[in-house]
């Protein structure tokens, strides 16, 4: 994971109140990714790409082919995120 393009979110600013990455649950960055927040969004993928990364390099033995799968699957995660219904899973 040498190569692996690493974002770091440090705290966000909301409504005056600094809050860091370690403040909000996994159903708050959801929620908000879902309402169009990008910095959400970093602090999901922050948390999840080293699992996923793992996961998928399991399966593909490759760091470049593993890389652009994760990065596809993050994306397509952000660009669908308003449609995801919890109920349905």
């Amino acid at each position: 994971m040498e190569n692996a393009i690493k974002i770091k979110v440090e705290h966000l600013d909301i409504g005056g109140v600094i809050m860091t990455s370690e403040h909000f649950t996994d159903e708050d960055l959801i929620i908000n990714i879902q309402n169009g927040s990008i910095e959400h969004f970093e602090i999901f993928y922050e948390r999840y790409f080293p699992f996923v990364y793992k996961i998928v390099y399991s399966m593909l033995k490759n760091e470049s082919d593993t890389l652009d799968l994760c990065h596809d699957l993050f994306i397509e995660y952000y660009e669908k995120a308003g449609s995801f219904q919890q109920h349905k899973g």
